[in-house]
């Protein structure tokens, strides 16, 4: 299970953007502790300042209590009780995809969820 980008197209939803989810409990819980281990560098990314603009921070819906294993007391705790980890961006307007822009602007998009992107592949062990 490796993260990814992805574009969903239809006529009242459009998102796009990137990260992993729901991946199953070996890749969470690789990376949840990269956060644990490299709290610093996850920092660099939740504060990344094009992730922030382009998505308003990370995504993902959690557990209501930490992990088994995890401590609860931990900085970043809400970010490891993640079940998934992405940054997708929405509009609500399928006339966007007509604009000859639109290629470039999900490619920038693409560009500012890379950060994240990167994290995970480096908890997988795997290249970015």
């Amino acid at each position: 299970h490796a993260p990814g980008f992805y574009i969903n197209l239809k006529k009242d939803s459009i998102f796009y953007g990137g990260g992993i989810w729901a991946p199953e409990n070996t890749t969470l819980g690789e990376i949840r502790d990269r956060i644990c281990y490299y709290p610093k560098k996850w920092q660099h990314v939740i504060e990344n300042e094009n992730i922030i603009n382009t998505f308003g921070g990370i995504s993902g819906d959690g557990l209501k209590r930490p992990p088994r294993g995890y401590d609860g007391d931990h900085k970043y705790i809400e970010d490891i009780k993640r079940k998934s980890f992405f940054a997708m961006k929405q509009e609500n307007n399928y006339k966007k995809t007509q604009k000859a822009d639109f290629l470039k602007e999900v490619a920038e998009t693409f560009d500012a969820a890379s950060p994240l992107l990167a994290f995970i592949c480096d908890a997988k062990g795997i290249e970015f």
